[in-house]
């Protein structure tokens, strides 16, 4: 999101340049800066199809479009290599209600900017995956053209610093998500026989290899038409600076009926569902459902995709954001030998944005009308991050322990045979 907010910068950067050098005009020239509203306007265009519909984008393309209009016959002037030593009157006066404007918009876009996460502050690699495919027959890795069109993009978030499996929780851990931790306590004997570390917990910082290779699971997540996964990064990254490589997902496949035509394309199904919730709740309550009845495939097309990228003995651990518990176990009882568990946001309190992400640091617009503030000290992430932890770290150990107690029965009941034998 920040990348998206410098852009915007760089656009009315543009547009200012262009705009004052009425101010400028001394000796008479060739009015050069008369083709800059055309750049702006074509580079503003472009932040449709790369970082979809927003409120800020629009009003960015607007300003830009009108000075473009304003300076088309400055435009033929440059093109005929004609002197400018003076502007009209009707210029000026336009062109200083758009310098009006242009700092008005300014204002808006650098108090509704995101606040910006760096990787290397949170020791993380993060990788972009392009996928094709749909749900129905399943995703794979491919590129932007490729297949069944744009399918949704897979980002991958691998922690520089490698930590134990064996990292004691926070004791507040154990009251907290219990129902999500039970599911995945179910499936503990049938990934009892993953080896799980004994060595100290001791960081190695090392570049991350393609492989999982700590004892701790893949957390998987899928984003919605109204949370993606950008709204959720900061949490996410926190996860990963705490250990995790974290596979998240946007899927836009053909079979996603959410809404019909442009809508459900990817650079306008978010702006539609936030307008939705805004004029239309009806509509956004319907959307939700449609969402939920694809959520159990979403998660199962993308455990297929992490198996195949990871290997098939690695274990997957589920975030979920609105997904109902009967789905997710669903998911869960698909894979049986690598689910372990899942983790609902929805059951902390602390988190009011629920379905939404953490618009506190991603989308300031959203959070004011939610009558929240732009946090810049991550508070919320960092808490839901640590909390997801600390009921990972529990259910590793409660899958630990069953183990050991597995291998003492079974060494028991080898000594019981072998006195047998030894009787006869």
């Amino acid at each position: 999101m920040f990348d998206l907010f410098l852009a915007q910068v760089l656009i009315l950067i543009l547009l200012f340049s262009s705009g004052i050098r009425v101010l400028f005009i001394k000796n008479p020239r060739v009015d050069a800066f008369a083709v800059i509203p055309v750049f702006a306007f074509l580079i503003s265009l472009l932040l449709i199809p790369i970082w979809g519909i927003t409120v800020q984008n629009l009003v960015i393309i607007v300003l830009s479009a009108l000075f473009f209009l304003t300076n088309v016959r400055a435009l033929f002037r440059v093109s005929s290599n004609l002197i400018v030593d003076n502007y009209t009157l009707a210029f000026i006066i336009a062109n200083f209600i758009e310098l009006l404007l242009l700092i008005a918009t300014i204002a808006f876009v650098v108090l509704s900017s995101p606040v910006r996460c760096k990787l290397k502050d949170f020791g993380t690699q993060k990788e972009k995956v392009y996928l094709t495919g749909t749900l129905a027959a399943g995703i794979r890795k491919g590129n932007f053209f490729e297949g069944d069109a744009f399918s949704g993009i897979l980002y991958i978030y691998k922690p520089l610093q490698e930590i134990s499996a064996t990292e004691k929780p926070a004791a507040s851990a154990e009251s907290s998500n219990s129902t999500a931790s039970a599911s995945g306590t179910a499936n503990a004997a049938s990934i009892a026989s993953a080896p799980v570390s004994t060595a100290p917990s001791v960081p190695v910082i090392q570049e991350p290899a393609q492989e999982n290779t700590s004892e701790r699971p893949i957390i998987v997540f899928a984003g919605t038409s109204v949370g993606t996964v950008e709204q959720y990064e900061p949490y996410i990254l926190f996860l990963s600076k705490n250990g995790f490589t974290v596979c998240a997902a946007d899927l836009y496949t053909r079979d996603m009926h959410i809404y019909e035509g442009a809508s459900n394309r990817r650079f306008a199904r978010r702006i539609r569902t936030l307008y939705n919730y805004v004029q239309d709740k009806t509509e956004f309550e319907a959307t939700k459902k449609k969402e939920l009845l694809l959520s159990r495939q979403k998660y199962e097309r993308l455990t297929e995709l992490v198996l195949d990228l990871f290997g098939e003995s690695q274990t997957v651990y589920y975030i979920t954001d609105g997904v109902s518990f009967d789905t997710i176990n669903a998911v869960i009882e698909a894979f049986p030998k690598n689910a372990v568990g899942f983790y609902s946001l929805n059951r902390i309190p602390e988190y009011k944005t629920q379905g939404f992400g953490f618009i506190q640091q991603t989308d300031i617009l959203l959070a004011k009308y939610f009558s929240m503030k732009r946090d810049s000290s991550f508070f919320i992430p960092r808490y839901v991050a640590n909390k997801t932890k600390d009921d990972i770290l529990l259910l590793l150990a409660k899958i630990q322990k069953q183990k050991q107690a597995e291998e003492k029965q079974n060494a028991e009941n080898q000594t019981e045979n072998d006195q047998e034998k030894g009787v006869q």
